[in-house]
């Protein structure tokens, strides 16, 4: 008998109704260690890439597949607002996964429904982007959604509340990855979920991370290290394994 992902005929109205948008299209699959590892070995993720993971998400032929772990069901509605549009095939993986979290946040309805994950990422995200915008994590979640270019959108509205940022600049640090291709820490329209908090290597410098800062020129490098618009340095997030 199928098992059906935990709470996910509840939290699919829950999140049409915050987000403002009709729930696309997407399934929703619960499976063993095993089973994880081999749908991440389908979309090209190792065997020790896939351990500690409780979710994971890809799009295949404009259906969203989700995976969710068997013990791990509160990763369910983590993974369904990735399927909402908040995901790292529309923005960068630390700002998608971040507001992900808050989003998550913000609409579960008991312990039972949500765990964190990526603390780093949220706390940069509730502590310095939506207090500059004056927004929580499910309105601006809301605009997103609706967004043709979500770097671009995030970009203008970071501008509009601090026009001392440079906009070209936070867009190319919002942009998503590049799609289908390897990177460091996706192949293809997929990634996934892990609880607890980031591991080697780490994003550097969060607690210095300040929107209201003029952004400071600096090269890339080629180990993924990028300014993001405001002066601040981070590491982009490495290797499955390292997460």
């Amino acid at each position: 008998m199928k098992r059906k992902c935990y709470k996910s005929q509840i939290f699919v109205p829950r999140l049409e109704r915050a987000l403002g948008i009709k729930a696309p299209a997407a399934r929703c699959h619960v499976v063993d260690q095993a089973g994880m590892q081999k749908v991440m070995r389908a979309a090209g993720w190792n065997r020790q890439q896939s351990l500690g993971v409780v979710g994971f998400h890809r799009k295949v032929g404009g259906v969203n597949q989700i995976y969710v772990l068997d013990n791990s069901p509160w990763s369910t509605l983590h993974e369904l607002i990735h399927a909402f549009g908040i995901n790292s095939d529309q923005l960068s993986q630390f700002v998608a996964e971040g507001l992900t979290e808050a989003i998550a946040q913000e609409n579960r309805k008991g312990a039972d429904e949500h765990r964190p994950t990526y603390p780093t990422e949220h706390e940069w995200v509730t502590t310095r982007l939506l207090p500059m915008l004056g927004m929580s994590a499910t309105e601006l979640g809301r605009v997103l959604v609706r967004s043709r270019n979500q770097p671009r959108t995030l970009a203008q509205m970071v501008v509009k509340a601090n026009p001392s940022l440079n906009e070209g600049q936070l867009r190319r640090e919002f942009r998503s990855q590049n799609r289908e291709k390897p990177s460091f820490n996706r192949y293809g329209s997929s990634y996934v979920t892990r609880p607890g908090p980031l591991r080697g290597p780490h994003l550097m410098g969060s607690s210095r991370y300040n929107l209201n800062r003029a952004p400071c020129p600096s090269p890339l490098t080629s180990v993924g290290f990028t300014l993001i618009g405001a002066g601040l340095l981070m590491i982009i997030p490495g290797l499955l394994s390292e997460r």
